[in-house]
């Protein structure tokens, strides 16, 4: 294999790694994504909604060519509107998996680079930021971010988008003209994207508490340290089959009371009870 085609290969890999796997378009470079809270994006993670439900900084480690630029984020696996007709005379693009469309979250204009690297604009955005908010499913959506550059007909005619989207009122955040955004008939105007990143965002409340999902004893040693304490625990003394209870788990008494108002020994004593409980952990 000769160097050129090393060098292909390389490339391509890095595009791949930018956006989700085969996905189109590809970038060769990544966007430094940061949300105010100190999330900063690599490509592929895994983020909690609330973390992503303000406009994040971006950047770019190196410079900007031949300003201005296009920023826009987009969910690429939104669930299609019920009405056809919401969104209206819009169809999903083509290459998406079946049931699924887009969301466009944000689409902002003018962008320039600041002397830190940053990203920034002083127009008003033609989308603004919506925080991404995926159904209570148990499934995480995929969001890409894309940095293009702005189509010189943008900038001379004022029109910022033709073909399947023109015509969109895309301003309110839940507005439905956001519904089906075509990515491809943007890039055959704006051309190649110059950077890109990705994340996917699961419904908090579509993840298990962690404080009820771990217990607090597990294992080998939780079990055994269970079985040790419950040799240490008293026995109620006032009700014929009361049971204690440890970690939720229901243990064996250590006394009852006979008919006679008496104690007496269970069965299964304090011994026993530690052995059948480490049997169990064997």
């Amino acid at each position: 294999m000769n160097r050129f085609a090393s060098a292909a290969i390389t490339l391509a890999a890095l595009a791949s790694c930018q956006t989700p796997p085969n996905y189109h378009p590809a970038a060769a470079q990544s966007l430094s994504v940061s949300y105010i809270n100190g999330a900063s994006v690599q490509p592929g993670d895994v983020l909690d909604q609330s973390l992503v439900s303000t406009k994040p900084a971006v950047s770019l480690d190196f410079p900007l060519i031949s300003p201005p630029y296009v920023l826009l984020l987009l969910d690429i696996e939104a669930t299609p509107t019920a009405s056809p007709s919401a969104a209206g005379a819009h169809g999903p693009p083509l290459g998406l998996e079946p049931g699924q469309t887009t969301w466009l979250q944000w689409l902002q204009t003018n962008v320039t680079q600041g002397q830190d690297g940053s990203l920034v604009s002083s127009s008003p955005a033609l989308s603004s930021y919506a925080g991404p908010q995926p159904p209570n499913d148990g499934l995480a959506h995929t969001y890409v971010m894309y940095l293009f550059p702005e189509p010189p007909s943008w900038i001379t005619s004022g029109v910022k988008l033709s073909g399947p989207n023109a015509g969109r009122n895309l301003a309110p955040f839940d507005s439905p003209d956001r519904f089906n955004f075509d990515l491809t008939a943007l890039a055959e105007t704006a051309g190649l994207p110059v950077a890109a990143n990705y994340f996917r965002v699961v419904n908090p409340a579509a993840v298990p508490n962690p404080a009820v999902s771990k217990r607090s004893l597990s294992g080998r040693q939780g079990a055994v340290k269970a079985a040790a304490n419950a040799t240490a625990t008293t026995a109620p003394s006032s009700s014929t089959n009361a049971t204690a209870t440890l970690s939720g788990v229901p243990m064996l008494p250590t006394q009852t009371t006979n008919a006679a108002g008496s104690l007496e020994p269970v069965v299964y004593g304090t011994l026993s009870l530690f052995l059948a409980s480490l049997a169990f952990v064997l």
